[in-house]
């Protein structure tokens, strides 16, 4: 038999969150980077590639001949930000936003899966619905997501945000699971149009005498937020605001991705 080895490395693609957020990105994966060489690469790369082409740069010349790209994306719906990084990388004709600069690498680059409904993924969500929660029975659970533009992908969007919350009402025992997709970068009247759905959603509960949770999938305490909070303005709701990077479980689920996508040695 023969064996083979090589260095692999780990880069992660995320948006970009602000100061705050993009710190508690970093701190969110620094049990990972203390594991695997990494490199994180911010920003939604409208007009540029230099930082994404940065990171494969450091990964190089460290030594690695593999690179795990992870990107950073609740869901692989996420319409223009992913197709934007796959056209950096020659995978796709199709630039999202703008044409950027093709990125280059000497080293085999591996793709892993976005965030999606990965066990790992649901835990932490459960997690902080959990953490808000007092009496399952009488509440109603709202997950809400950034949500893509493109109304094809907010279809596959709102598909996963069904099947997370099968789960999240199966083993929390809340009276209900609600889903909405904000389309935050959707034309304005798509996104004022999701903001009144949204609020009807909790008034309804507050007519019913349900107490509200709200919590989402989005990887930063620094997202959308607030905006968010301006939509349901004066009902009466309670909201876990936390990122999936802030619970344990994030780190866990970059690390599953970089031993799910690196083949062990030839036997």
């Amino acid at each position: 038999s023969s064996s083979a080895c090589w260095t692999c490395l780990d880069a992660v693609l995320a948006h970009g969150y602000g100061k705050v957020g993009d710190e508690a990105f970093r701190s969110g994966l620094a049990p990972v980077a203390g594991k695997y060489p990494m490199a994180v690469a911010f920003g939604m790369s409208m007009t540029a590639s230099r930082h994404v082409q940065q990171a494969l740069d450091e990964l190089t010349a460290a030594g690695a001949d593999r690179i795990v790209v992870v990107p950073a994306l609740s869901s692989s719906a996420s319409d223009d930000q992913l197709r934007q990084w796959q056209y950096m990388f020659g995978l796709t004709d199709d630039p999202g936003y703008l044409q950027t600069p093709r990125v280059t690498t000497t080293a085999k680059v591996t793709w892993t899966p976005a965030l999606e409904d990965h066990p790992l993924v649901i835990d932490m969500i459960a997690d902080y619905a959990r953490e808000m929660s007092t009496d399952p029975a009488k509440e109603l659970v709202l997950l809400v997501s950034h949500g893509p533009t493109l109304e094809a992908d907010n279809a596959k969007n709102l598909a996963l945000l069904e099947r997370i919350a099968a789960r999240l009402k199966d083993q929390g025992g809340y009276s209900d699971v609600k889903v909405m997709s904000m389309q935050n970068d959707a034309p304005v009247a798509i996104r004022r149009a999701n903001g009144r759905t949204l609020r009807r959603y909790v008034e309804d509960a507050n007519r019913d005498g349900k107490r509200v949770i709200i919590v989402t999938n989005l990887q930063s305490p620094r997202s959308i937020q607030q905006q968010v909070e301006n939509d349901i303005a004066g009902t009466d709701y309670v909201f876990n605001t936390k990122g999936l990077v802030q619970h344990p479980n994030y780190a866990r689920w970059v690390e599953a991705m970089a031993q799910q996508a690196t083949p062990g040695p030839d036997l």
